[in-house]
């Protein structure tokens, strides 16, 4: 009978060392779960900030090409100026030098 209880009293306290050490590392694994949920959010939060500017970036290099094309319209526009700035240049001097011939007959006369 003693023996029985002797064997009873150990198996309980077994259990009761085997219930504590589980409770302890179900303690273990929740911190470590908590610690890596915090872990995963800094990451996910550093991967928005990068998205942020990769889009910033991007806007960048997108109004970097609609500079560009302003100023290739208006590279356009100073060219055209400059075609007419010519042809009147060209006028001016088919003028001149009409008013030069004209300016020579009258100095022969």
């Amino acid at each position: 009978m003693e023996k029985v209880k002797y064997k009873e009293s150990q198996k309980m306290m077994i259990e009761r060392i085997l219930i504590k050490d589980l409770i302890s590392k179900i303690g273990l694994l929740s911190r470590m779960v908590i610690q890596l949920k915090g872990i995963i959010d800094d990451e996910d939060e550093e991967d928005d900030d990068e998205d942020e500017e990769d889009d910033e970036e991007d806007d960048d290099e997108e109004d970097d090409e609609d500079d560009d094309e302003e100023d290739d319209e208006e590279d356009e526009d100073d060219d055209e100026e400059d075609e007419d700035d010519d042809e009147e240049d060209e006028d001016d001097d088919e003028e001149d030098e009409d008013d030069d011939e004209d300016e020579e007959e009258d100095d022969y006369y």
